[in-house]
């Protein structure tokens, strides 16, 4: 019969680092903080509903250039099995454009006879490669993509297409979460079909998106048929 160790200081440490470390692969924080990362750590959010270049690209492209990068992107973390970050509500046109920058002023640093100049390139490119954001813990699917499509919005508008697009793809993440609550729970009833009004309510609900319940219809006949047969007009 094995002799049971004593407990000390050092087995309880040892016992609560290796459960921290099954239960988390990373230890984010479980509230809204600030941290530091680099673009090596960040990706683009999976579903990002934006597909064409934003409008407003060179516009911010020139602003960050210029002034410096004035509103990080928020990122989060999907599963504590991802590598890196992802951005949480809009971001990844900014996220992108400061991959450009740092290649940009790195290629430039490499090409600098001068010492001081070599420098000053260099300190500019790590500017846009280091930088601090606001890490908040992840919900879920529809939230997320409700608040994309809003920072979309506000910061460079989207194509009917891509409103469409994440509309249908919303309505596709709320059937599967419906379905699977009802799974879940034995006592319920299968869900019912969401109307267009009561989509349109809880889109607006979870991520601040509003879309008019009239527009959906039109939405829907755009993915369904048009876009097989007049895509470029679309895009």
């Amino acid at each position: 019969m094995s002799k049971i160790k004593p407990l000390t200081d050092e087995t309880i440490f040892s016992f609560l680092n290796q459960e921290s470390n099954h239960n988390n692969l990373h230890d984010d924080p479980i509230s809204k903080t600030e941290i530091p990362v680099t673009l090596d750590q960040l990706q683009p959010y999976a579903l990002n509903p934006r597909r064409s270049k934003n409008p407003k690209y060179d516009e911010i492209l020139f602003s960050i250039e210029t002034v410096g990068l004035d509103n990080p992107p928020r990122i989060t973390r999907r599963s504590p099995d991802d590598e890196k970050y992802s951005i949480r509500d809009g971001g990844n046109t900014r996220l992108e454009i400061l991959w450009e920058l740092y290649e940009k002023y790195t290629l430039l640093a490499k090409k600098a006879n001068d010492k001081d100049e070599k420098e000053a390139f260099l300190e500019k490119a790590d500017s846009f490669y280091h930088i601090k954001c606001d890490f908040y813990p992840w919900y879920d699917d529809t939230q997320a993509l409700s608040a994309h499509m809003r920072e979309n919005e506000a910061r460079g508008e989207t194509k009917f297409i891509e409103k469409a697009l994440a509309v249908q793809k919303l309505h596709e993440l709320y059937i599967e979460e419906d379905l699977l609550n009802s799974n879940l729970n034995k006592d319920s009833e299968q869900p019912k079909p969401l109307s267009l009004r009561k989509l349109a309510e809880r889109i607006s609900e979870d991520g601040g998106w509003k879309v008019n319940f009239s527009h959906i219809s039109r939405f829907n006949y755009a993915v369904d048929t048009l876009i097989k047969y007049i895509p470029n007009v679309f895009w």
